[in-house]
């Protein structure tokens, strides 16, 4: 019987359980050893055939009590984190725990948390946590249009092999946007021509396009490292919501009185086209992942999967984004944005239907939500900064092991905050990160 294992173990010591031959006692079936597969991916994919009791003593060493932390699961329980569980294995049979992706405790102090209020009527809540990862590679965007004051731009960008795509994204997505003919033209159009089928066919272009250029920046950056990132956008004009996404991040909108509307597909190596494409430029998909490694089959950045002889559109991993658009009514609540470690855990319709049941105040023993909360007045109704925490929490909860980030967007939002007479954006941060502001940051400084 073979199982197919995530596994956090160091090559070396994978290099030399392949060296060592592992055969069953007598007595017992004939194994015709083990097959070990790694690759330079956050967990090594371990492949192992039952050897017996020999192969269980290699792997726990004499003392099977002194064992280090480890996940593992199924491979059949992919990619849901929410059934992982943790094993203590020896360090010196297995690899130190400092050779894993993973630490043994999450990091659960919260990063980068705002508030921010535009004049249109938006609260925008944005909450992110390390969690069980060594390194925070999660970045966001929540910023308005320079050309367009009533237009407001979120995203979350979920870094991988490194956080500078992921960085350098967040600080320019919106100018390169900005800076594309097809948002140039749109700017000249009329309130009535925004909203029809010419605005919104002018809107979609122009996320395309800048995609495509901060990928090409990117590129050409000369401090850029070997990462990549997802990128899920939505720019909420007053009469519509246009989403963007590559990468496995989601969009979500949340109607009254439950219900879950989805704006972005996982792009995932296993999907028909994407793995026709992939295939198409001389790639293979192999456990669900673009060459065996990237569990993704679009992102900006990677340029080690992609050929400048090659279109844009029909590289291994593409740049160019899906767009949704969606017609804003008086039944829209909310707008999630969110990373792929708080959809391994949680379903779109189950996202929805907890932050619609949170949405009336309940009493929080948090001190950072409460405070948060309560600096904006006695209100019957719960923060978007205080949704997008707990919906952070309630992942961590149910067993997520990546990092954790999220946006939420109150589109008829009863608290009120005065608005500045020098910029459409209000900024409140919360009150644990206004307490260590001459504290060194873990995240990058947004300006706004």
């Amino acid at each position: 019987m073979s199982h197919l294992y995530r596994c956090c173990i160091d090559k070396a010591a994978v290099s030399r359980m392949i060296n060592t031959r592992v055969e069953a006692p007598r007595g017992t079936h004939s194994c015709s050893g083990c097959l070990f597969c790694f690759n330079d991916f956050p967990f090594l994919l371990l492949q192992v055939r039952t050897c017996g009791p020999r192969y269980d003593s290699l792997l726990r060493g004499k003392q099977p009590k002194e064992r280090r932390r480890m996940l593992w699961r199924p491979y059949s329980k992919q990619p849901s984190f929410a059934s992982a569980q943790l094993f203590r294995m020896d360090c010196n049979n297995i690899g130190a725990q400092s050779n894993s992706y993973l630490l043994p405790y999450p990091k659960t102090k919260m990063i980068d948390n705002e508030t921010i209020y535009t004049n249109t009527g938006l609260e925008i809540g944005h909450a992110s946590m390390q969690g069980y990862r060594k390194t925070m590679e999660d970045n966001h965007i929540i910023e308005t249009f320079d050309s367009l004051a009533d237009h407001t731009l979120v995203a979350v960008l979920d870094g991988h092999a490194g956080s500078g795509a992921s960085m350098h994204i967040s600080c320019r997505l919106l100018q390169v946007i900005e800076e594309t003919s097809h948002w140039k033209l749109y700017c000249t159009l009329d309130d009535a021509d925004k909203g029809n089928e010419k605005g919104l066919d002018a809107v979609s272009q122009a996320l395309i396009q800048g995609y495509i250029d901060i990928d090409e920046e990117l590129r050409l950056s000369d401090f850029m490292d070997s990462s990549g990132s997802t990128a899920v956008c939505a720019v909420i004009t007053p009469t519509h919501i246009i989403c963007a996404n590559v990468g496995d991040s989601r969009c979500v909108i949340g109607i009254d009185p439950a219900v879950a509307v989805t704006m972005s597909e996982d792009h995932k190596p296993s999907l028909p086209d994407e793995e026709k494409r992939v295939k198409a430029a001389g790639g293979f998909v192999k456990f669900d992942r673009i060459n065996g490694e990237l569990a993704m089959s679009r992102a900006l950045g990677d340029f080690q999967y992609k050929n400048k002889a090659l279109p844009v559109s029909e590289q291994i991993i593409t740049c160019i984004p899906d767009i949704a658009i969606h017609k804003r009514s008086s039944l829209d609540k909310l707008v999630v944005l969110a990373c792929d470690g708080i959809w391994d855990v949680m379903s779109n319709s189950e996202s929805i239907s907890y932050l619609m049941e949170i949405i009336p105040k309940i009493p929080s023993s948090d001190n950072s939500s409460s405070n948060s909360s309560n600096s904006v007045g006695n209100n019957s109704e719960e923060s978007a900064l205080g949704l997008a925490e707990s919906l952070i929490k309630l992942a961590l909860n149910m067993g997520s092991t990546d990092n954790l980030s999220a946006i939420v967007v109150k589109l008829q939002s009863k608290l009120t905050r005065p608005r500045s007479r020098s910029n459409s954006l209000t900024i409140e941060k919360s009150v644990d990160e206004a307490s260590e502001a001459t504290e060194p940051s873990s995240s990058k400084k947004r300006k706004v």
